[in-house]
């Protein structure tokens, strides 16, 4: 069982989504967002073999590709199980742009009044939280920053 601290608070294991997996079950999902098509990355003129192993290297990194939309219907019940949540507070993500599926699923799971409170411990990280609450449309009033 995996249960969770915050704020004095004893989270249950159920409560917790590990969204890509966890060091426990060896089931970890890791990668990037965009599909490469290696004929892309093959060179006219060059040799059958340095363009093979650029196909192949190609299909490696294919391998790494994360299906964000299967995993957020995976865990459909997890957001269904969220309406009432009312404040949500973001730790040590860096908010990339990969991401950003799962905050707006976040986001339209959770009550529209919600309150964010979001985790920086560098500039760039205050840019892209900005950037995320922007794209999910969270008005500024509802979003705070900390550093951590």
């Amino acid at each position: 069982f995996v249960n969770m601290y915050f704020s004095g608070c004893l989270l249950p294991s159920e409560s917790i989504l590990h969204i890509h997996g966890s060091c426990r079950t060896n089931n970890i999902i890791v990668g990037h967002r965009c599909l490469v098509d290696p004929l892309d990355y093959t060179l006219d003129g060059a040799d059958f073999r340095e363009n093979n192993s650029r196909i192949q290297h190609m299909c490696e990194i294919n391998d790494l590709y994360k299906p964000i939309e299967k995993i957020i219907d995976k865990h459909q019940d997890f957001f269904d199980s969220l309406r009432q949540i009312s404040q949500v507070i973001v730790i040590g993500h860096s908010c990339n742009e990969i991401d950003w599926p799962y905050f707006e699923k976040i986001k339209g799971s959770i009550n529209k009044d919600a309150q964010w409170r979001c985790s920086w411990h560098t500039e760039q990280d205050t840019e892209r939280v900005s950037k995320l609450m922007d794209h999910i449309r969270i008005d500024k009033c509802q979003w705070t920053l900390y550093k951590i």
